[in-house]
């Protein structure tokens, strides 16, 4: 049985460590994400759908559209302009594009993100809530909330039946509460290195540095071998004892002692044949 792979965070702020914290044991889950502008970069459910999720993305523009049917094809995607998921009542019209995408309300919804661009523009709140009915709402809202004052759509939420359990300093965790007692305290805290975690940008960092490290390896064995040619052949015609012949010799020891030397081996034995079936 092959290892689960490291856990990549894709998420601006770990949002997607916590929902999986909370909801790993659910196999396929289902999500919907309105406002989702890239399908990988700051995205609360791609790390999700790479473990078998699949959802809806409600995004802003033709070119997110097309770039999300492009790397998440199990998703179904709805192209709205951002006004119309940020109006005073954006749940009916909400409910109406999940229905008219294929999902019906009889199928858990498990996760649901919403994206609050300004302050005092509501996210979903009541028949939204009660006809979706999440298990999980977050709502990322940043710092449109002046600090120390409740979210103007928050009492809506609370209304619909749903409890905060987090406010990581961007987004807001709720919970419906028919599933409180099983995910509030997994949702309570923000991620931290007990979740065992990667962000994306480490793991992109770490990859590229080995293409990098591949690269040098690769370019300095060229030099260097063509650098041990001519040092080769320079000692080839210096006099056996003479001191500029034993100081070529050092150097020509030195060069096959590194790294690069050892490891471009074939790429020197292909050199070699090569240069022999010229002679031919």
């Amino acid at each position: 049985m092959l290892a689960q792979q490291p856990f990549v965070s894709h998420a601006r702020n770990n949002e997607d460590v916590v929902l999986w914290r909370a909801l790993a044991g659910v196999v396929a889950g289902r999500y919907v994400e309105v406002g989702a502008h890239h399908p990988t970069g700051d995205s609360a459910t791609r790390a999700l759908y790479d473990r078998g999720w699949t959802g809806l993305a409600v995004v802003p523009d033709a070119g997110a559209a097309d770039l999300h049917r492009t790397e998440r094809p199990q998703d179904q995607v709805v192209e709205v302009a951002p006004r119309t998921a940020d109006e005073a009542r954006p749940d009916l019209p909400l409910i109406e594009l999940v229905e008219a995408s294929g999902w019906t309300t009889g199928e858990d919804v498990h996760v649901l993100v919403m994206r609050v661009t300004a302050p005092g523009r509501a996210a979903v709140t009541g028949t939204g809530l009660v006809r979706l009915r999440p298990w999980v709402l977050v709502v990322q809202a940043g710092t449109t909330t002046p600090a120390g004052s409740r979210p103007v759509w928050e009492p809506g939420i609370l209304d619909a039946g749903y409890e905060l359990c987090l406010f990581d300093g961007r987004s807001h965790f709720y919970v419906a509460a028919e599933h409180a007692d099983e995910l509030r305290v997994a949702l309570s805290y923000p991620a931290c290195t007990d979740d065992g975690f990667r962000p994306l940008a480490l793991t992109t960092a770490e990859r590229d540095l080995a293409e990098v490290r591949a690269q040098v390896v690769h370019w300095r064995a060229i030099a260097l071998t063509a650098w041990a040619d001519a040092l080769e052949e320079a000692y080839g015609r210096s006099a056996r004892g003479d001191a500029e012949a034993e100081q070529l010799r050092q150097e020509l020891d030195a060069i096959q002692r590194t790294l690069s030397w050892r490891v471009t081996r074939p790429l020197r034995s292909v050199k070699s044949m090569v240069a022999r079936v010229r002679q031919r």
